[in-house]
């Protein structure tokens, strides 16, 4: 009410109770000299009303406000995956599509060969483990090939010389033992 003709009334669903201003901005002239507030009984009555249904308007504000700060979140993180995707030369959704079908493809390619060497993997190891429980006289001889030439080379070498020595014997063997006279 200004001079007894009533210019504005608002309830405030989310103030239950506090105080009373007046806010003044920039190139506005105003003189005050007198503020009075106040209720009658038919006002109160309808402030209860009032207080009632706007505990259930809180309610119903506070959910909203709780999606609207959802959905701001959801796209602030689409929004980052949309930049990361043009980052990385994605030029539209249907190049991330064929993209991605692709990078599904390779996956399941390098699964099935991973699965393949897991498979063969599994079967030396068990062919080894078999060759563990062979007594050690049956056991292949692990030799490199360098160091069975050599000790072929010795068996020869010693071959050799069981034969020149076996030859001197004959020889003796064959040479007439002189009688001594007694």
């Amino acid at each position: 009410y200004i001079n007894e003709k009533r210019l504005l009334s608002f309830n405030d669903i989310e103030y239950k109770s506090g105080s009373f201003g007046i806010l003044i901005g920039p190139e506005t002239k105003v003189s005050i000299e007198n503020i009075s507030i106040y209720t009658d009984a038919n006002d109160i009555a309808e402030s209860t009303n009032t207080t009632i249904s706007s505990s259930n308007d809180n309610a119903e504000i506070i959910k909203l406000k709780a999606q609207i700060e959802k959905l701001e979140n959801d796209n602030d993180e689409l929004l980052n995956v949309v930049e990361t995707m043009k980052s990385k030369g994605y030029s539209s959704p249907d190049d991330f599509e064929a993209k991605y079908v692709s990078s599904v493809a390779n996956y399941n390619s390098l699964k099935l060969k991973y699965d393949s060497l897991v498979t063969e993997y599994l079967h030396v190891k068990r062919e080894n483990d078999s060759l563990k429980l062979v007594p050690p006289t049956l056991q292949p001889v692990d030799k490199s090939i360098d160091a069975l030439m050599l000790e072929l080379d010795e068996v020869k070498n010693k071959n050799q010389e069981l034969m020149n020595e076996n030859a001197i014997l004959n020889r003796k063997l064959k040479k007439p033992v002189p009688e001594t006279n007694k």
